[in-house]
């Protein structure tokens, strides 16, 4: 990935250009230093705003500045609890006004006023290790579901849901390996007959009916919470029929995509909605997906870009595929791009505007595949 700190380093000259420009009667930009006894963790801004937390992760508290920055103050709740027990703290992905912070023995915080205050809510789980502990609703930011672990000897998994901020907190269904929403970007099946039909459903990852293995996942859903249906009802991904070897899923602007991966092979096959109803088999011609070979990118609205593995790990490279306006159709569209020795792509998605991206690419692409040099790196827009 292209280093942020170069971007946010870019950035940050810019504004000190401007404002030193702007000052040149006065005294100058002003700069503030703060010392804090370790390196700040999952620093963020609430967007749109001058509010910015992260976490200490050694004496576990969270700290926030509502001026950018200049000053900070360490947070706490009414009950002096939230000192020193936060884990994680987390932005809301679509709510510029909701984060949360996750603590130990089942405590967690909710802010809807910007880190102004924080109310507390307990779930008795930890968060699991299988993926993200939150799913977010695209389009109500009040519904969240919580993929958890309740351990007393063994470890099983559960999953809650809420529809008011954690108001209330009701069980969705235990032994999934994960569980989130249908909808989960404010585009998903916007302007569709579908968006109310599907308003409230949930797709669980589940273990197979008599097989616990993993080539035996199915994904699951229901409209009702599981109420009426406890196993929920198999998703329909191929052709009318269910698919087996659930990996996961992921979601992607106005795009719903899950993975699967048959027994006794690396290959897999990618499932693409657009609605949570009809789901089609996507396609990348003679490319083949492989587990952890493939990384599924920031897209625009009217397409997924996906890029795929095709060296090892000593050129580790890659191609870049764009799909067509329904995620069915993948075609080659920027050869040879850069990855690590851990794989992570050289990739920016330009912010606020469709379609303009940048990315590394490896110039002398042949003689790093015959092993005969180091890579020549060449940033393209496109």
């Amino acid at each position: 990935m292209i280093p942020r700190q170069l971007l946010l380093a870019g950035f940050l000259l810019l504004s000190l250009v401007l404002q030193f420009s702007a000052a040149k009667s006065s005294d100058g930009p002003t700069i503030k230093a703060n010392r804090f006894d370790h390196p700040p963790s999952g620093l963020f801004f609430f967007a749109d705003s001058d509010t910015v937390l992260f976490r200490d992760f050694k004496k576990k508290e969270a700290h926030r500045s509502f001026d950018a920055g200049v000053t900070w103050e360490i947070i706490d709740d009414e009950d002096g609890d939230l000192k020193g027990s936060v884990l994680a703290i987390l932005p809301h992905p679509i709510d510029n006004q909701k984060a949360y912070a996750v603590g130990t023995k089942g405590k967690y915080w909710i802010t809807t006023d910007q880190a102004k205050t924080w109310r507390p809510f307990q779930i008795d789980a930890t968060p699991t290790e299988f993926g993200p502990p939150f799913s977010f609703h695209g389009r109500d930011s009040r519904k969240v579901i919580f993929n958890g672990e309740e351990c007393h000897g063994g470890c099983v998994r559960k999953t809650f849901y809420t529809t008011d901020d954690f108001k209330t907190i009701k069980p969705l269904r235990d032994y999934s390996r994960s569980c989130s929403w249908a909808v989960q970007t404010p585009q998903f099946a916007e302007g569709l007959d579908a968006a109310d039909k599907i308003e409230n459903r949930v797709f669980c990852v589940v273990a197979g009916v008599k097989i616990s293995f993993e080539y035996a996942n199915r994904l699951v859903y229901s409209d009702d919470f599981f109420h009426d249906d406890e196993e929920g009802i198999e998703t329909k991904l191929h052709k009318e029929r269910p698919v087996s070897g659930i990996l996961n899923s992921a979601a992607v602007t106005k795009y719903l995509l899950v993975a699967a991966k048959s027994q006794g092979t690396d290959e897999l096959a990618l499932y693409v909605t657009d609605d949570a109803i009809v789901w089609h088999h996507a396609e990348f011609g003679k490319h083949k997906l492989e587990e952890d070979a493939y990384t599924v990118l920031e897209s625009t609205n009217y397409s997924i870009q996906i890029d795929v593995k095709n060296t090892g790990q000593s050129g580790s490279m890659g191609v870049l595929f764009t799909s067509n306006s329904n995620g069915t159709y993948f075609t080659r569209n920027i050869e040879h791009t850069n990855r690590n020795r851990e794989g992570l792509l050289d990739f920016e998605k330009i912010a606020n505007i469709q379609g303009i991206v940048l990315v590394n690419v490896v110039d002398n692409w042949e003689a790093v595949e015959e092993q005969k040099a180091d890579k020549q790196i060449v940033s393209r827009i496109s």
